[in-house]
């Protein structure tokens, strides 16, 4: 007959198994949301988009500069600022309002209710990511990516959201029209 285990040493356990879990995602390479080994965006993005990076005649520097400019114009708060791999955005921010003065609608295709789009009815949890990664001759890829999820007010489902392009495309255009470019 096996003698139960005691609250102490199930605790003991509980926290050897919680301490041990990062330590085995840092190993196995999960970076979570950018993986700058292989530049390519991880589970905060459902597919990769058929979109390309988009490439500006200036140095890593001065996109990675004005890129946060360009996210405060358009309103979209900071959450993600990582200065090793060059990744700037916001990951699953609520977004109730417009965005750089469109409409969530023409940014998110997240379905259509009775009552219209559901981005303009639904609470979206918004996320939007820019690696910047340098190329020679003082060249800067961007690449932007754009996904979301809403949620109906007091409901506990989502749909997924995916991206009109339109947004990726207003951050490159800024980005362009920055001093500096």
């Amino acid at each position: 007959m096996r003698k139960p285990c005691s609250p102490k040493l199930a605790s003991l356990a509980l926290l050897l198994l919680l301490a041990a879990a990062p330590a085995a995602s840092a190993q196995s390479g999960n970076y979570g949301t950018y993986d700058p080994r292989t530049g390519r965006f991880g589970a905060a993005f459902p597919s990769d988009p058929g979109r390309p990076a988009d490439t500006l005649a200036v140095s890593q520097q001065a996109v990675w500069l004005a890129l946060s400019t360009v996210y405060q114009k358009l309103g979209i708060p900071l959450s993600v600022v990582d200065t090793g791999s060059h990744v700037l955005g916001a990951l699953r921010v609520t977004q109730r309002r417009p965005v750089g003065g469109e409409r969530l609608s023409r940014l998110l295709e997240c379905g259509t209710g009775s009552f219209g789009p559901n981005a303009e009815r639904y609470t979206v949890q918004l996320t939007v990511l820019s690696s910047v990664q340098a190329l020679p001759d003082e060249r800067t890829t961007v690449d932007t990516r754009v996904a979301g999820t809403a949620s109906p007010n007091g409901l506990n489902s989502s749909v997924s959201c995916a991206s009109t392009g339109v947004l990726e495309d207003r951050i490159t255009a800024e980005l362009r029209a920055s001093p500096g470019h």
